[in-house]
């Protein structure tokens, strides 16, 4: 954490998180949290649980756009969890930017043997499939709305390379949930906020399911799609398009 305070906009604290590194000291606890994060379980981590403190204690008399959230892979997951935290518990929409953050789900695979448009066909028929058991259970129904709605104003920064089949799901995401929801309004907005995982396990919503985001998406293939380096380019040598989301989808 590091303050900074440059600029008429800049904040006045700048909390990153780096990604995972093999040849470290924490690497280990790198480790431990990237199975955490397979299980929707980063927030049972001790590492969370002190970031969570500071962060906490650093925003006590300040506005939230007075500290940024920045983070690189397995630290924009750390990131990520910490921003929809303090969204969910103190309605603060603390400025949050996410490098390449992990999106645990089938789109790399999906990716790989689909077509375009056998894809968004998938994807459609996914919907309408979470369509129907979100209305079989209502309970769940009832509390993810309610999730989306109070995550809804908090908009993070999200920069992917959709070669990159780590963070290409985020991509996935909005890009189909926007195609479902122009063409099937009816049930894309329920189905958007609904996970098979959490159904089965009975878990909190996943981290990946997001109500808002601006996504920036690198398409120059000559970088390293997961490096952080890639993001220190010139914006006309990162080939970059950008897309909003919002809740509720429209």
């Amino acid at each position: 954490m590091e303050p900074c305070g440059r600029g008429p906009f800049a904040p006045k604290y700048v909390v990153a998180f780096r990604g995972t590194m093999l040849f470290h000291a924490n690497a280990l606890k790198d480790l431990v949290q990237n199975i955490l994060l397979l299980f929707n379980a980063q927030a049972q981590y001790a590492r969370f649980k002190e970031t969570h403190s500071h962060v906490d204690n650093l925003i006590r008399g300040l506005s939230s756009g007075s500290v940024w959230l920045v983070g690189h892979s397995l630290g924009a997951s750390l990131a990520l969890e910490i921003g929809r935290t303090m969204m969910l518990e103190k309605g603060l929409k603390i400025p949050t930017f996410l490098f390449n953050p992990p999106h645990i789900s089938p789109a790399p695979v999906i990716n790989g043997v689909l077509s375009e448009e056998n894809k968004t066909r998938l994807y459609t028929a996914s919907y309408a499939v979470k369509f129907a058991l979100a209305n079989i259970l209502p309970w769940h129904r009832k509390r993810t709305k309610k999730m989306f709605e109070q995550l809804g104003p908090w908009v993070p920064e999200l920069y992917v390379n959709p070669a990159d089949w780590i963070c290409q799901g985020f991509r996935d995401y909005f890009v189909e949930r926007q195609e479902v929801a122009a063409n099937h309004p009816r049930f894309a907005s329920t189905a958007a906020r609904t996970s098979y995982r959490d159904i089965l396990f009975f878990k909190k919503l996943r981290p990946q399911l997001l109500p808002s985001a601006s996504l920036w998406s690198n398409w120059n293939d000559g970088m390293d799609p997961h490096g952080l380096r890639q993001w220190w380019k010139p914006d006309c040598d990162l080939r970059l398009t950008y897309m909003r989301c919002v809740y509720p989808l429209s």
